[in-house]
């Protein structure tokens, strides 16, 4: 496991939170709630350990599962048709 450097560990922090609070949302609207509730525990089991390059890859698998389901636009969906 290679060394991050602090910018490098930071930016993987900011990203496992961008990550928990997507999911989280998803949760709490009812947006693919299994997957949801899954990724929202490993996501947050994440935030208690310092980065590493495998945890790089992780965060940018989990924000490629995010595109690919489309969490962001159904989140946005949700939240205008709740005003």
């Amino acid at each position: 496991v290679a060394e991050l450097s602090p910018e490098e560990s930071e930016d993987i922090l900011f990203k496992e939170a961008w990550l928990t609070y997507f999911w989280r949302r998803a949760l709490s609207l009812g947006i693919e709630v299994d997957i949801a509730r899954q990724r929202l525990r490993f996501w947050i089991g994440r935030s208690a350990h310092s980065p590493s390059s495998h945890d790089a890859m992780e965060v940018e698998q989990g924000l490629t599962e995010l595109r690919k389901l489309r969490i962001e636009r159904r989140l946005w969906e949700a939240s205008r048709s709740n005003q």
